[in-house]
């Protein structure tokens, strides 16, 4: 079965906030999908707004991702460090 962009992302999220947590950090979410961010990792209390792309292998035969690190699905504009603190790219079958 073929997932939906949306449960690709929801999986990266899913696997990023499981690797965060096995390193001992805090993880929170945004309860609304406007905040800019997937996550907040906090650890020794500092915070950090996350945004995690997620990506589906694009040529087998090359072992190659495509990431789209713009934001917003219709209106694209470019992350800054005023929306998000790291972004984290996650290769689905990793």
């Amino acid at each position: 079965m073929k997932l939906s962009n949306r449960q690709i992302g929801a999986v990266g999220v899913a696997r990023v906030a499981g690797a965060l947590l096995r390193n001992g950090y805090s993880v929170l979410a945004p309860i609304e999908d406007y905040a800019g961010y997937d996550l907040v990792a906090e650890k020794y209390g500092k915070f950090h707004r996350i945004q995690v792309k997620t990506s589906e292998k694009q040529d087998p035969q090359r072992n190659r991702y495509g990431f789209v690190t713009s934001a917003g699905a219709s209106n694209k504009s470019i992350y800054n460090k005023s929306m998000v603190d790291y972004i984290v790219c996650w290769a689905m079958d990793a």
